[in-house]
């Protein structure tokens, strides 16, 4: 459950022309690491084509979530791009893959 966890340190520039939405560098904190998104999105059509690419750097798993008495260690990093229709950053995930 990650809606227990904070972001910090947060830094979202954007534009919006003509329907067309760019945030080419949204960066902060989150699990003592650090994640920078570039997201791309026409909200011309219904529903919006987006394309989303997240790096995330640093991530601390002890400060995942987690049970009680099952101790997480170590660092993480991950990498992924998306692009699909969706009317949220939710919807862009669980579309299915545009080519």
């Amino acid at each position: 459950m990650l809606s227990k966890v904070e972001v910090n340190d947060l830094a979202a520039p954007f534009t919006i022309v003509g329907g067309l939405v760019e945030a080419p560098e949204v960066s902060g904190h989150f699990l003592g690491g650090n994640f920078v998104l570039h997201l791309d999105s026409d909200a011309n059509q219904t529903p919006a084509l987006s394309r989303i690419a997240m790096t995330f750097t640093d991530l601390q798993l002890a400060q995942l979530p987690h049970q009680p008495g099952r101790p997480l260690r170590g660092l993480a990093a991950a990498e992924n791009t998306r692009s699909g229709r969706g009317d949220s950053l939710h919807a862009l995930a669980s579309a299915p893959k545009e080519p």
